[in-house]
């Protein structure tokens, strides 16, 4: 794979013949042709029928085959019948179980963008994220998928939240800047990937890779790649395997000796060495086997874990140390608000993740300081709260915790952006760690880190009364912020000031309280 992060814009415009009316419709053509469609492909697909051919590999499973298929040829047609059902309960349950889980290559297609905003012709357009080629100039917005690999152009305030491929929960901040070292994924901030979204801010890229030749279509070439190796219960079932078919082979033979040496019957004899052969294979064990892999299985997708092989299920059971990665690996990348200072009070806030279902330890009605805080959390705010099969959100993760605060507390966010449209914008950064908006001209909403709120502030609402921000108050807000943080939680500050036609500026504000 090409580093393209490692070169500038203008290498990338001369080697992909990128103008700024972006490609002709021929350039398209020709370019699909040499590149193909932006999907990602299955190299060897998994199809039914392997699935199910997989089931009777076995040694075990063969014999009893082999035993089916002599009785019924001898008329033994209830021995056949028995053995056979056995096979086929064994062979379906494996079968369903994993069909329905082979999908791992499908989950990845799913967090491929279905469209793409980009400009051909000197035109704006909304295409099939497919149609995307090498040199195509996108347009990057907000709640968007990034639909391929691309070497970022224009940045205005540009995030990505890059959690499917890092792991990190943290937004990540897209610039144009040229980078001559060579960085992990997670700090080429030049590019954005396919897959990953975009939580603040706008911008527009260049593609420099699609399909195949993204870093999600390389993960998805590594998965199709993968050997499977035995596992623990498999081998030891193997080596069971292997001890029963030669006792069988060894009885067969000695009866067959027997058979020449007694000179009996040969067809009786050949029975009874299918009887016997029988006998010591215990029937019952590889459909016992399947089942109970299958009920783990069940219990383990009940946590929203897929196992694609039925045996995987014992090996994690077999498993004694797990080596594995930090936030956005083991989390589920949700912001959830626990608690709220407001008057004072330190108010305990239930429920989990995005869903609107909670409720407040102390009662809120008739509290100013909290309603302030709650259209500050809605209003100074860039994310969308979502509910289709789940509560989801698009945008950043923080965000999206506070609308969902607010709807805990009856506060509809498109209701609430109606009655106050936004007029002007002070966009979060890095150096001043705050967020603030101005409604309707006349009203301005702050958020961010506790102190720098604070700094901005001369003056608290407390119980309904305006009173001046003094340095008791100032040491008390920061001790409960300090509470908060040596309890794993991340604190916000929120203020607000009405205007009386001045330009808005981050000072002289009134703070509220702290989430």
């Amino acid at each position: 794979m090409t580093d393209w992060y490692r070169k500038t814009v203008e290498e990338i415009v001369s080697e992909l013949a990128v103008n700024d009316d972006g490609l002709s419709e021929s350039d398209v053509i020709e370019r699909r042709r040499e590149y193909g469609s932006n999907d990602i492909k299955e190299l060897n697909g998994i199809r039914w029928y392997h699935i199910l051919f997989a089931q009777f590999v076995n040694i075990m499973v063969v014999i009893l085959i082999i035993a089916a298929g002599v009785s019924f040829a001898l008329g033994e047609l209830i021995d056949a019948t028995a053995i056979m059902v056995i096979v086929i309960i064994n062979a379906a349950v494996g079968f369903i179980q994993e069909y329905k889980a082979e999908s791992a290559i499908d989950a990845l297609k799913k967090m491929a963008s279905p469209n793409a905003i980009v400009i051909r012709d000197g035109q704006t357009m909304n295409i099939d994220a497919h149609e995307l080629v090498p040199g195509d100039i996108i347009v990057l917005e907000e709640g968007e998928f990034v639909p391929a690999d691309s070497r970022i152009i224009e940045s205005f305030g540009l995030e990505t939240n890059e959690s499917s491929l890092t792991g990190e929960s943290l937004q990540v901040a897209k610039e144009v800047t040229d980078i001559n070292s060579d960085h992990p994924i997670g700090d080429r901030l030049n590019m954005v990937f396919m897959g990953t979204n975009i939580v603040k801010g706008h911008g527009k890229a260049i593609v420099v890779a699609t399909g195949m030749e993204t870093q999600f279509g390389h993960i998805a070439n590594l998965v199709q790649k993968e050997k499977s190796e035995p596992t623990p219960l498999q081998n030891q079932l193997s080596r069971l395997s292997k001890a029963l078919a030669l006792i069988v082979l060894a009885i067969i033979s000695i009866l067959f000796v027997a058979t020449l040496l007694t000179g009996r019957d040969l067809v009786e004899m050949t029975v009874l060495a299918i009887s016997l052969a029988v006998s010591v294979i215990p029937e019952g064990l590889p459909a016992v086997i399947t089942l109970t892999l299958a009920l783990g299985v069940q219990r383990i997708a009940r946590k929203n874990a897929i196992v694609r092989k039925l045996p995987a299920a014992e090996t994690l059971g077999s498993t004694s140390v797990i080596c594995t990665d930090k936030t956005g690996t083991l989390t589920q990348n949700q912001m959830t608000v626990r608690n709220i200072y407001v008057d004072g009070h330190d108010i305990e806030v239930t429920g989990r993740g995005y869903s609107p279902e909670g409720s407040f330890s102390e009662p809120i009605n008739d509290s100013q300081a909290f309603e302030r805080l709650m259209h500050s959390s809605v209003l100074c705010n860039n994310a969308r709260l979502m509910q289709n099969d789940n509560w989801s959100i698009i945008g950043d993760p923080t965000e999206g915790c506070l609308i969902t605060l607010a709807k805990k507390a009856g506060i509809d966010e498109l209701d609430l952006n109606k009655n106050f449209p936004r007029t002007y914008e002070i966009v979060f950064d890095s150096e001043r760690k705050l967020m603030s908006t101005v409604h309707n001209g006349d009203l301005m909403y702050m958020k961010g880190a506790a102190q720098s709120v604070l700094d901005a502030c001369n003056q608290i609402l407390i119980n309904g009364d305006l009173k001046p921000l003094d340095s008791a108050m100032r040491s008390e807000i920061l001790t409960k912020n300090d509470e908060y943080a040596d309890n794993a939680l991340r604190v916000l500050g929120f203020a607000y000031k009405e205007l009386a036609g001045e330009k808005p500026e981050e000072s002289d504000m009134i703070f509220v309280g702290l989430a």
